[in-house]
């Protein structure tokens, strides 16, 4: 590298193994499980997780004031799970994926940089979405063998800069933001339901848009405090499919719905699944306005206690929208 041009390339080369041996110690909520005796296996399997990746980067000075970078990754990813208690459940998948990262900063000032990127994210499925599925006595999603990558489109314009306020030199840095999310994995009951016949899903696309700002008082300071405030409007914008699962009243399902067995005992009992098109709708329980407020305060020369204030507003309990949850304040000495 130099003053005007610097690269850097590497490989990442992983070989891990994840295990889960469980054994049964108590079946006295799980009378419903015949499977449940006590000292014997519960759970017994392994996931093989092989990553061949290859990464590089180049900085370029492309004028006094401006540095401009580009980042590419190549992701080699194969999935081996291997059930012992239940064969069934094994399988491989592998993913061939390529992501990559366009930055620029100006420094239009000594204390004031303009920065902006554009980049693109993935998420691969997990073995348990892809071969075993999701099983309590609350919830059933079943696996999805051919679920498709996860994507994201990230743009980011901001500014960083250090003023000063009530004789305080306070960091400040102001962003924009959105983010596009493609083939959002998800159950088809949503995050927060099950009903019967649910699995894991590609169930659509998500946007977020938003604004970040973050205030920082000097930390050499006796005192310093942390202000950080986020305005986010996430929603789905493709999302045509969704099922709610809700029990019956009085034995019957509300019109529009369909009766369906519940798959955990009483297995007669009767639930009933509705089709919603939640597009458009906001992503659930992410609120638009989140504010967290910190007091920072070093007692010692290696100590450091900490005030946090962090009220969340209501937001959608469920991409339905029908319900709301509550505004609730969290306070951390």
């Amino acid at each position: 590298g130099g003053e005007q041009f610097a690269w850097l390339a590497a490989a990442d080369l992983r070989d891990n193994e994840y295990a889960i041996r469980n054994t049964y110690l108590d079946c006295s909520e799980l009378a419903w499980d015949p499977s449940c005796v006590v000292g014997t296996l519960a759970a017994d399997n392994r996931t093989d997780e092989l990553v061949h990746a290859v990464y590089g980067e180049i900085k370029v000075r492309t004028a006094e004031k401006w540095v401009t970078t580009l980042n590419g990754r190549y992701d080699s990813i194969d999935l081996d799970y291997r059930d012992a208690l239940d064969s069934t459940n094994n399988g491989s998948r592998d993913f061939s994926v390529s992501s990559w990262r366009l930055g620029a900063n100006y420094a239009a000032r000594e204390n004031l940089d303009v920065y902006g990127n554009l980049s693109t994210g993935f998420r691969t499925p997990t073995a348990r979405q892809l071969f075993v599925g999701n099983s309590s006595p609350s919830m059933r999603t079943d696996p999805n063998p051919d679920l498709e990558v996860e994507t994201t489109l990230n743009l980011e314009l901001g500014l960083r800069t250090r003023t000063r306020w009530l004789d305080t030199p306070i960091d400040v840095d102001l962003a924009i933001f959105q983010i596009d999310r493609e083939d959002y994995i998800q159950s088809s009951a949503g995050q927060y339901t099950t009903t019967s016949g649910a699995r894991y899903e590609n169930v659509g696309d998500v946007t977020s848009r938003g604004i970040e700002l973050a205030l920082r008082s000097d930390a050499s300071r006796r005192w310093y405090w942390d202000v950080a405030y986020t305005y986010l409007d996430s929603y789905s914008t493709s999302y045509d499919n969704f099922v709610l699962s809700t029990s019956p009243i009085a034995g019957s399902c509300p019109p529009g719905a369909t009766p369906v067995t519940n798959p955990w005992p009483p297995f007669a009992a009767v639930g009933c699944a509705t089709r919603y098109n939640n597009t458009g709708n906001n992503v659930p329980r992410v609120p638009e306005h989140h504010l967290t407020l910190a007091l920072h305060y070093p007692p010692v020369p290696d100590g450091l206690f900490t005030a946090a204030l962090d009220p969340t507003p209501p937001s959608y309990a469920h991409s339905t929208r029908q319900e709301q949850t509550n505004l609730h304040t969290l306070g951390d000495p």
